[in-house]
């Protein structure tokens, strides 16, 4: 009963949370990076983003939008992540409409300001957050905390189908480690590993149905602040599956095995906007 009503309260305060400060904190950082972009410059940074609001209350009252309502399973959870998408799709939409030259260089560019917005408007805030989560787990045997975290994590996201469980990746882990020795190989392949699916998104659902596919990995791409504070009680985060680059799930996998972290998402999105 206690855990029900927390995550009740956790689910409560992150809908508030993305209905309402995230949309405001993504165009407060929003109004100050526009300035960089030199092929916007014709165009007045405010009316530039009363365009972006306009185009984003478009996105919001659509067939599309309210026939995606319908379908939901959890329509509260769905309708707190709607403003912020909209906005983000409106935001790539005008940007890309209003430029005084178009071509694959200034796309990079639009790009790289919606990865560079989204992360300052909300970095912060996600990093403290995770590091609060993992301060108490036990280094010297992270793999049930992480567990029950991670499940815990995946609870408080409403909109998600998530399968969350602690398998043993043996063959996986020796490969990764083909050239150490024998001793090496056989710690490595008694490292459990934290796995989460992610069987349905809704963001993947909502942006894929609004056409908005290709800066999807954007918002995914995010998760390298799990991936970087994982680090911090050793264990690493590999996703090489997600459902925004048109795989069949989206794969959380932790453990302490693991060569590095790797997550597909970031390389892509480093891809798109030219960053080594």
């Amino acid at each position: 009963m206690i855990k029900r009503l927390k995550n009740n309260l956790m689910n409560s305060s992150m809908n508030m949370l993305l209905k309402y400060y995230a949309p405001f904190r993504f165009n407060q950082i929003l109004k100050k990076k526009l300035p960089n972009l030199p092929e916007q410059q014709h165009i007045d940074v405010n009316t530039l983003l009363n365009e972006i609001n306009l185009e984003k209350i478009k996105i919001e009252q659509s067939e599309l939008t309210k026939q995606f309502i319908n379908e939901q399973t959890n329509p509260i959870g769905a309708l707190a992540w709607i403003p912020f998408s909209s906005l983000f799709i409106a935001s790539h939409r005008v940007l890309l409409k209003n430029s005084n030259n178009m071509n694959k260089e200034f796309e990079r560019k639009i790009y790289k300001v919606l990865k560079e917005t989204f992360f300052e408007a909300s970095g912060t805030y996600t990093a403290d957050s995770i590091r609060k989560q993992l301060r108490s787990i036990n280094k010297q045997n992270p793999v049930p905390e992480v567990y029950n975290l991670v499940k815990d994590s995946g609870n408080s996201f409403q909109g998600w189908n998530m399968t969350t469980e602690i398998i043993e990746e043996d063959n996986v882990i020796t490969q990764e480690r083909s050239n150490s020795n024998n001793a090496s190989s056989k710690r490595l392949a008694e490292e459990k590993t934290v796995s989460l699916k992610a069987h349905y998104c809704v963001l993947n659902h909502f942006f894929k149905i609004h056409q908005a596919n290709k800066i999807l990995p954007i918002i995914c791409s995010f998760d390298e602040f799990w991936m970087k504070e994982m680090e911090g009680v050793g264990m690493k985060f590999k996703r090489t599956k997600t459902l925004s680059l048109d795989n069949e799930y989206c794969e959380f996998n932790f453990s302490k095995g693991y060569n590095k972290s790797i997550d597909a998402t970031t390389e892509f999105v480093k891809k798109e906007i030219n960053e080594a």
